[in-house]
């Protein structure tokens, strides 16, 4: 992904440097800024003050405008080069072709490891990094190899040095991507700056790929991969937390799908477990009607029931009783339970989509309840694989290097003393289901609320390992 990203990005950020010419002069768009997603474009003559048009349009469709504009600026300038030179571009063009199909960047950085390999050694530069980036100011160029400072301490030369002998082996290597000669700055920056040739041909490229994929290179290996994003909570609303997860989560996916992998965009919502029988069995004293469908409430009401549940439920035994035998009764199926726990998801998912549909952000909703048939399977096979055992009357998993403040193991708690199961046994369960019934080969969780200790560990990977190895036999 990030080669892909840098692809475009290398590509994009030299064409700004190439000159406008007589052609493209001719009109001149002046756009002014409105509070509102609307934007005015007046047209004006050069050296004129008589507007030509005006009009109103969105500012996403002027962007487009500018962006067709500028390609159509590079192709342009480009022919105008061929046609002056009687060649074509194969004649002038000279770039490897690595170049073209990797893209600039990852081009930089693979040649930048071949002389380092040549030059010093490849027993010396064992993990290290080319250090190639984006330049830092427009007066460096384009790129920028900031290795010889770090590398500098391990060769025993000079820093200068290793950037002298680094520029010298990469010059032949780029000609006809960057200017030669390169660049040596300051105490060994070596700088990049991408030929107006060589970005005209890219950008040819991408305009005239006909996928119509901006010419990136598809993966090697196309992957079903699941993106977890969003996963509010039912009966509360949405936080900053949660937009933060659904914006990166849907941008993830798109990128994803625009190299060709297939996405299933999942919603994890949170809508089981002890907080909805507090809140139901508080409802039936206080607002009855509000459960049986007469007079639904609104969700910002439902987090005030939630919020007065919840002290009460802190604050008196009896009540904590009673949310207790509704949490059983709604986990052994009980109709007039379910029917209120419906209720409610029901009213916060109408209130999510406003929200989603604003975004355009499209997701399948899986919450936690989901998974419930699927939790008695995730513990017999902790169980058989060996990995869970029983720790104060509880059955847990011990994280390797997951420690307490007093030094003993942290415990992951599948199921608790008294049977019940914990939101870690519901993620685990969410993962055997991705790969067993999903297909899922690679796995994100875009999480906007913090991460637990459990995904510090790598737990997706870990639970998926446990899973799919072969169960130890008692025979």
């Amino acid at each position: 992904m990030q080669r892909a990203l840098g692809f475009v990005l290398g590509a994009t950020r030299a064409s700004t440097r190439v000159k406008r010419t007589d052609e493209c002069r001719r009109r001149r768009v002046v756009l002014t800024r409105f509070p509102d997603c609307w934007s005015r474009a007046l047209t004006r003559r050069p050296g004129r003050s008589t507007l030509v048009s005006t009009e109103f349009v969105r500012r996403s469709v002027l962007v487009d405008r500018l962006r067709n504009n500028r390609a159509r600026i590079l192709e342009h300038r480009f022919a105008c080069q061929m046609t002056s030179e009687g060649g074509s571009a194969t004649s002038v063009l000279e770039a490897p072709p690595e170049a073209y199909s990797c893209g600039p960047l990852e081009f930089l950085r693979r040649s930048v490891v071949q002389v380092l390999a040549s030059e010093f050694g490849e027993a010396t530069l064992h993990n290290t990094d080319p250090m190639v980036t984006f330049a830092s100011r427009p007066e460096f160029g384009d790129f920028q190899c900031n290795v010889a400072m770090s590398l500098a301490r391990v060769v025993r030369c000079k820093p200068r040095e290793v950037a002298e002998r680094l520029r010298a082996g990469l010059e032949p290597r780029v000609a006809g991507m960057c200017s030669t000669p390169l660049e040596v700055a300051g105490p060994g920056f070596v700088n990049f700056r991408l030929c107006d040739d060589y970005v005209a041909s890219l950008v040819q490229r991408m305009m005239r790929d006909p996928r119509g994929k901006l010419n990136i290179p598809e993966p090697a290996v196309l992957q079903r991969i699941v993106v977890d994003f969003s996963s509010p909570n039912i009966a509360k609303e949405m936080h900053v937390g949660h937009l933060r997860s659904t914006i990166i989560g849907d941008t993830l996916c798109r990128v994803l799908e625009y190299l060709g992998h297939s996405v299933i965009r999942l919603n994890h919502v949170g809508d089981w477990g002890t907080q909805f029988g507090m809140l139901i069995a508080y409802l039936r004293e206080v607002a009855p009607e509000s459960l049986s469908g007469e007079r639904p409430p609104e969700l910002g009401d439902l987090v005030m029931f939630y919020k007065r549940a919840k002290q009460r439920f802190d604050e008196d035994p009896v009540f904590q009783d009673t949310a207790r035998a509704q949490v059983t009764k709604l986990q052994s199926g009980d109709e007039e339970s379910l029917r209120a726990w419906r209720l409610l998801c029901d009213l916060s998912r109408r209130e999510f989509e406003k929200i989603y549909d604003l975004l355009d952000v499209h997701l399948t909703e899986r919450g936690e309840s989901f998974y419930n048939a699927y939790l008695p399977e995730v513990i017999d096979r902790l169980e058989k694989q060996g990995l869970a055992q029983l720790d104060q009357g509880a059955l847990c998993v011990f994280l390797e290097g997951f420690m307490n403040r007093d030094g003993t193991p942290q415990p992951l708690i599948v199921r608790k003393r008294d049977g019940g199961y914990m939101y870690s046994t519901t993620d685990l369960a969410a993962i055997l289901y991705r790969v067993r019934e999903d297909g899922a080969q690679a796995h994100s969780v875009c999480d906007g609320c913090g991460t637990s200790d459990a995904f510090r560990a790598g737990f997706p990977g870990r639970a998926a390992s446990w899973f799919f190895r072969p169960i130890q036999s008692d025979a």
